[in-house]
């Protein structure tokens, strides 16, 4: 994940959802399509981005 003002219309797809734009490269997009993305606490009292995608086989944890 990074922050960037580049968009390539050819490569890329935008996608807003509550006021929140994110671009994602096409072929990135089946993978992550259905994902949700929160901010948040986990049980272990770590705050930060929880990626939900339901598309995911395995979870890795760091």
């Amino acid at each position: 994940m990074d922050f960037s003002d580049d968009f390539d219309h050819i490569k890329d797809v935008r996608s807003s959802s509550k006021g929140v734009t994110i671009v994602i490269d096409k072929t990135s997009r089946a993978y992550l399509e259905g994902t949700v993305v929160d901010f948040g606490v986990n049980d272990e009292g770590r705050t930060g981005f929880m990626f939900n995608n339901p598309n995911a086989i395995t979870e890795e944890i760091e």
